[in-house]
């Protein structure tokens, strides 16, 4: 199988840069570096990288240093007449830079960027905290740029965001997260699903502590999760504890983790761990590593993704793997569709099967105390 080639963030601000020249949003003067660094939320060198680029196709004239880089009043840049067709333009919302998604949104991200450069597509990209908005965002009229044609696609979106694009009349489709009620397209692989397959593997082999942080994630997706884990264990004949079995916290971090894993550990040590992603995987391993905790003879662990490093795991690692394929061409097959008609694929992982999962220890009969 082929790597998944990169695309460098420059060469992804070249493009939106060029498609505001195109449009005509800077006349004479570009606005600083700095300036557009944080409106494009990448760094400031990321971006001269890509004006510089722009100078070296005749698009700019370069100030020298510290002087402003200006536009070139000679370039064809296809600016916007009476007669020209809008460009079809694409808008990436996410909620943190590309470079911290985890590894399967990044990959779908990163091709999809460059199938739709090659079609001649504007791509942009902007963070924007939607995540954590209970209500839309008067900021998000001037912070979130989509002119007429634009599509977007939003990680994560919820009930908020898709409320505000349907205010602004914006065509957008999630990737990941929960519409709500909204009649938003979306496609995601349902962590429930994936969830019960899990602890229905781990009941088998007779676990029943068994603890599935929920750390910064949304009201709806807990409460599906915690639905989720309280069937699953009691119609194995266990005992549901949600601040044991799906201890929660409104943010995410290593130090958080380890916060949560120390006080279920001294309620009653778990036998089995499911995890969200790579960066929660890596935080309880180190945890349980200093706690010479085994796995899996000590603890089962299970990862409801995946991540281009697993195999360099060892044991292997217990897993899902997502139709990374069938996304993309879900998204590119909405991107050309000339209807707006709401769409909702629920997809679901792939079990792999690794080493870091095993029998329940002997002394699991017990349950831990409640409180």
């Amino acid at each position: 199988m082929r790597p998944i080639e990169k695309i460098k963030s420059a060469e992804m601000i070249r493009g939106a840069l060029l498609a505001e020249l195109s449009a005509g949003t800077w006349k004479e003067k570009m606005p600083g570096t700095r300036v557009l660094a944080k409106s494009l939320g990448v760094s400031a060198p990321t971006v001269h990288e890509a004006m510089e680029q722009l100078v070296r196709e005749g698009h700019l004239l370069s100030g020298g240093p510290r002087r402003a880089f200006r536009v070139n009043p000679h370039a064809s840049t296809g600016r916007k007449s009476k007669n020209t067709i809008l460009r079809r333009e694409l808008l990436i919302l996410s909620h943190e830079d590309i470079s911290m998604l985890i590894d399967s949104s990044r990959q779908l991200i990163e091709t999809l960027m460059r199938s739709m450069l090659s079609k001649g597509w504007s791509v942009r990209h902007q963070v924007v905290d939607y995540v954590h908005a209970k209500y839309p965002l008067k900021r998000w009229d001037q912070q979130i740029r989509v002119e007429a044609g634009t599509k977007v696609i939003a990680l994560y979106g919820n009930q908020t965001l898709a409320t505000w694009a349907l205010r602004k009349n914006v065509a957008i489709l999630f990737l990941g997260g929960n519409p709500g009620s909204c009649p938003v397209s979306s496609i995601a692989v349902l962590s429930s699903r994936m969830a019960e397959e899990a602890i229905k593997r781990l009941t088998d082999l007779g676990h029943k502590r068994i603890v599935l942080p929920l750390c910064d994630r949304s009201v709806s997706f807990a409460h599906k999760m915690r639905d989720v884990t309280k069937q699953c264990i009691e119609s194995n004949g266990g005992q549901y504890l949600p601040h044991y079995h799906n201890p929660g916290s409104s943010y995410a971090g290593p130090g958080i983790i380890r916060g949560i894993l120390s006080k279920v550990f001294d309620m009653k040590p778990p036998t089995a761990l499911i995890l969200l992603d790579w960066k929660e995987l890596v935080a309880a391993h180190c945890f349980l590593a200093e706690k010479n905790i085994r796995v899996p003879e000590d603890i089962s662990l299970v990862m409801l993704s995946d991540v281009t490093g697993a195999e360099w795991f060892h044991p292997a690692l217990c897993r899902f793997r997502f139709p990374l394929k069938k996304i993309n061409t879900l998204m590119v097959n909405w991107l050309h569709g000339r209807s707006r008609t709401e769409l909702r694929h629920l997809l679901s992982g792939t079990w792999v099967q690794g080493g870091t999962m095993g029998p329940a220890p002997a002394d699991e009969t017990t349950t831990p105390r409640s409180r």
